[in-house]
């Protein structure tokens, strides 16, 4: 349980465990403590995996708002410029891969009602997701960023988003990504009041 793995995360501190197993750790402690109902708590557990890779979440609401937004403004230049994120090394590339894990403990941010952190969050995970080729995680993330784009008012921007992942989707011939698909593209139609699409 969730006491367990707070242990277990000291003892990997105590003894400099490696970052790959401790990332692991965080996750599973995101998504017990999310399940739990203790969002600020995931939240913290959240923030402390990503660190790992020295991704810090940052402080105050106004450098919050900055850097997703030029999260999102790298990721528009990489697109317009067709280009792939790329990851530096064999350990980035297993570190980023255990890390994109914790997308489901994510949700934990609408729990919080903290959209910026959450596309904040999506928004890297996405970059790692399509720098170490994991597809489903990347339409995840894609599925969530659409949603909250949706929420929001920018639903064409948001349908950008879900029909590129769309297109992965399909191609990946899975059948939980198209999944995760059809549950945006219902929740999107949610928010833009097409209730017969939902």
């Amino acid at each position: 349980g969730e006491q367990l793995l707070c242990r277990a995360i000291a003892l990997q501190v105590q003894t400099d465990r490696p970052a790959l197993l401790r990332i692991k750790t965080y996750r599973q402690l995101a998504f017990a403590r999310f399940v739990l109902g203790k969002n600020q708590a995931a939240d913290q557990a959240i923030q402390q995996a990503f660190a790992l890779v020295g991704i810090h979440w940052p402080q105050g609401s106004a450098k919050l708002v900055l850097d997703t937004i030029g999260a999102f403004f790298d990721a528009q230049v990489r697109r317009t410029m067709a280009t792939k994120p790329q990851v530096q090394t064999a350990q980035d590339k297993e570190l980023w891969s255990e890390l994109i894990k914790i997308l489901p403990a994510t949700e934990v941010y609408l729990s919080l009602a903290s959209p910026t952190a959450a596309m904040f969050c999506w928004a890297h995970c996405l970059r790692m997701a399509e720098a170490v080729g994991d597809v489903m995680a990347h339409v995840q993330a894609a599925a969530f960023i659409s949603n909250e784009l949706s929420a929001v008012g920018l639903h064409l921007r948001g349908e950008h988003y879900l029909s590129r992942a769309e297109k992965m989707a399909q191609n990946s011939a899975r059948p939980a990504a198209m999944v995760l698909i059809e549950r945006a593209r219902s929740g999107m139609a949610l928010t833009a009041g097409r209730f017969e699409d939902a």
